[in-house]
């Protein structure tokens, strides 16, 4: 089972990347979980409108017929660690491999990129740098996973 965690640009956080390495070595006993960073350098708009279309266009590639596809965005459904992780063993169950997902720019999605999406998932009602969430998602992929395997980490 392939989980990935598509990003667009790179963060320079020394914590960020700490903490992703930490949930990485976590979660990779349990699945196969990589982060893919989207270089966004050549991009040369600066109205968020444009710059949406320009990173639309690097993201399309990543959205298969043979992958389960979910954003992250504030416009998602909201829902509980618990219910996140009976959510991701019922795809798990059904088969979808990979299961990806995807974190905007600094501006959120294109439209073209909502379309494609086979689920939204909203992390929290505030709105966090598209960097940090990184981190924040896979401590919630990490928490989880251990739901899912039993793991002593969630204190429900």
């Amino acid at each position: 089972m392939k989980i990935k965690l598509i990003v667009i640009g790179k963060t320079n956080q020394t914590f960020v990347h700490n903490g992703l390495e930490v949930y990485l070595k976590r979660i990779n006993k349990y699945y196969n979980f990589s982060i893919h960073c989207i270089s966004s350098n050549k991009i040369k708009a600066t109205q968020a409108t444009a710059v949406k279309k320009e990173e639309a266009k690097l993201l399309a590639p990543h959205f298969t017929k043979d992958s389960f596809s979910i954003l992250l965005d504030e416009k998602g459904k909201s829902i509980h660690s618990a219910d996140f992780a009976k959510t991701l063993e019922k795809w798990i169950y059904n088969g979808y491999n990979p299961i990806q997902f995807f974190v905007g720019g600094a501006f959120g999605f294109d439209d073209a990129i909502y379309t494609q999406a086979n689920f939204k998932l909203a992390l929290s009602p505030m709105t966090f740098s598209h960097q940090l969430i990184r981190l924040i998602f896979a401590e919630q992929l990490y928490r989880a996973v251990s739901i899912i395997h039993r793991l002593p980490y969630h204190n429900p």
